[in-house]
């Protein structure tokens, strides 16, 4: 039976009744505060935009088109984000679209008054777990978060988006990629990226149509932060002490390029640490250089932006001794995953790359000396060389082809190879039944390449 909880009028709440509201929903199935009135054409299982419309349903909210606010009074957009959970952790399943990108308009805005800008000043975020199959009414609500951009995050949002514009001035809207944007990213609307449309400053050539989105790093760690409470969280922006004109990157850059050419011995005694013998004993090295002694805290600004630290172990010319590995796939579910919603592609967002340079493949880990740390995002040409790499190691796992998979040496940048504690560390994939468990390497090669530009 429907509670009171669906006679909420969302349009004209203030800002703490909709908080309110929200706090009611929050472990609520969406059919315990809908009326069923409001189930009918929402109902269906397999419809994408079926929860949305019942999340709007559950806030008191008509559908609509309108540019105001979904919560109109309280000025409070409403946004819905379908949570994936993996062997290790849950995340957020796809970017989270916020307005189309208009390409004739965006020329002529500018930031402070940009559409989006707008669009981002107050998100209610409401995460659920996503539905495949079954009825999207037995969705439970799992968390409500309220966010508005801190002031740290303004600058990278703003380049983000400074970025596209410049392609379209520049008549280039149909180069736009994925790799553009740090937090708010370009993305294709529409299957297959949707009809092209027209570009202002290039109209011989059509683009795809592609509307702003948030990437799915920040909402996951809105949401991690909301479900874990008292999470040690570690700020550079605090802990560097820095202007609000300073680029935390350039500052993490400056503490680590303080330690280039010794030994981690040597690292490791300047800063106070027992180097522990651990895979991960490099990785503590690198969060105390850049300030952050708590070994269990996460950092704000790469939590957010999903910047992931790589140690890069390299021989004295440069070449890496070995491939890097990503997190294990699912054989059954990877195939079944859109690119620009994939896994890989959010591991790839963005790496602090720092190299370790051993005279030898052994040589003893306070030996291994600390090389050029540096920032890394792919480029357009790699994202879509990734791509498609990607699409034909998913296209052949979907057709039983797990066990006879290309290896690096017949591709460019990426191989899937076994990432298994030992041959029984196994689990199902489509046609052939159980195989070793694997997961997605850059090439050698590529980071070679990687290493030689970033370097």
């Amino acid at each position: 039976m429907a509670t009171t909880y669906a006679q909420f009028d969302g349009d004209s709440a203030s800002e703490a009744e909709v908080l309110e509201h929200a706090r009611k929903l929050k472990g609520k199935r969406l059919r315990d505060v809908i009326p069923a009135s409001g189930r009918v054409s929402e109902s269906k299982p397999g419809d994408k935009g079926a929860v949305g419309q019942l999340v709007e349903r559950a806030f008191g909210l008509p559908r609509s088109s309108d540019q105001r606010p979904d919560f109109g009074a309280a000025g409070i957009e409403l946004k819905v984000v379908p949570l994936k959970r993996s062997a290790r952790s849950v995340r957020s399943k796809e970017r989270t679209s916020v307005t189309m990108i208009d390409y004739g308009a965006l020329v002529d805005e500018s930031w402070p008054t940009a559409k989006v800008r707008k669009k981002l000043q107050k998100i209610l975020f409401v995460f659920c777990y996503h539905v495949d199959k079954g009825n999207p009414l037995d969705t439970v609500i799992e968390a409500t978060v309220l966010w508005t951009p801190q002031a740290d995050l303004l600058p990278q949002l703003e380049s983000d988006w400074s970025v596209v514009q410049q392609k379209v001035l520049d008549g280039l809207a149909h180069e736009i990629s994925e790799g553009d944007g740090r937090v708010l990213g370009a993305a294709t609307k529409g299957a297959g990226g949707g009809r092209l449309v027209d570009q202002p400053r290039n109209p011989a050539i059509r683009a795809k149509p592609r509307a702003w989105a948030l990437k799915p790093a920040l909402t996951t760690w809105l949401y991690e932060k909301e479900r874990a409470g008292k999470l040690p969280v570690v700020t550079l922006r605090d802990a560097l002490k820095l202007k609000a004109t300073e680029s935390f990157e350039d500052a993490v850059l400056r503490r680590l390029q303080a330690y280039e050419g010794r030994t981690l011995g040597q690292v490791a005694k300047q800063l106070n640490v027992p180097l522990s013998k651990a895979k991960s004993g490099a990785a503590v090295l690198v969060r105390r250089a850049i300030g952050v002694l708590d070994d269990k805290a996460s950092i704000e600004e790469f939590r957010e932006r999903g910047i992931q630290i790589k140690i890069v172990p390299i021989s004295p010319a440069g070449r890496p001794y070995e491939a890097m590995s990503f997190p294990k796939f699912n054989h059954m579910e990877v195939w079944k995953e859109e690119w620009e919603e994939s896994d890989l592609l959010q591991q790839l967002n963005r790496m602090l790359i720092v190299p370790l340079v051993r005279s030898a493949r052994k040589t003893p880990k306070e030996k291994q000396v600390w090389g050029r740390a540096f920032f890394w995002s792919p480029t357009a040409d790699q994202l879509n060389g990734i791509e498609c790499e990607w699409r034909d190691y998913c296209r052949r796992i979907q057709a039983g082809e797990a066990n006879q998979l290309p290896g690096a040496s017949q591709t460019k940048y990426i191989h899937v190879r076994p990432h298994a504690r030992d041959s029984r560390d196994t689990e199902q994939a489509p046609r052939v039944g159980q195989v070793v468990k694997k997961c997605f390497w850059l090439n050698q090669d590529f980071i070679a390449h990687i290493l030689e530009s970033g370097s």
